[in-house]
């Protein structure tokens, strides 16, 4: 994905990448939950304080941007599920744009539908994010709690992670991140 989205706009993301099993931590939950071994806090700290530096840096050069926190799911199979605590973590997007940043055809799940993927809450629903709403990473550094960085969960079902399937779903991905950078980055 990263390397899609580099080849598309010649620049490349930040790119934080856990390389830990989830069933020894689990970064997208608080420290007292993520883990039950002492000795997988330092693992654990270390991912979050360079998830930080990176959210600082986005802050330092371009005073805003979006964090993009991308997770499998078995739920539904080609679904991706959009998680921003019903918004809370995009409070900066929806405020700078207006709820068509957050919810609308040009939102990123909009982007993400037009790139043919099933998305969760659909384009311009006004349901809540039930199945999964995003965890700890998107509420600890999306804008809900403050600051011009928007934090975004999606879950990719299986479909979408097969390994026939990940350079499609690389491409399809980026084309709809980059669509949805122009109109809000």
């Amino acid at each position: 994905l990263a390397y899609a989205i580099s080849k598309k706009t010649g620049n490349r993301p930040f790119l934080l990448i856990a390389r830990f099993h989830r069933k020894c931590i689990d970064a997208n939950r608080p420290p007292e939950s993520a883990y039950e071994s002492e000795q997988a806090k330092p693992v654990y700290d270390a991912y979050h304080q360079a998830l930080a530096a990176l959210r600082q840096q986005v802050f330092d050069r371009w005073g805003r941007g979006v964090l993009l926190d991308i997770h499998g799911q078995a739920f539904e199979s080609d679904t991706i599920f959009r998680g921003t605590q019903n918004g809370k973590t995009t409070t900066h997007l929806i405020k700078r744009f207006g709820k068509e940043a957050h919810i609308g055809e040009t939102s990123l799940g909009g982007q993400l539908t037009k790139q043919g993927f099933d998305v969760v809450p659909g384009v311009n629903s006004l349901d809540n994010e039930d199945h999964y709403n995003g965890g700890h990473t998107v509420i600890t550094y999306g804008s809900g709690s403050g600051g011009t960085v928007d934090a975004i969960q999606l879950e990719l079902g299986p479909a979408h992670r097969a390994a026939a399937e990940v350079p499609a779903t690389a491409e399809k991905l980026a084309n709809a991140i980059v669509a949805f950078a122009k109109n809000y980055l």
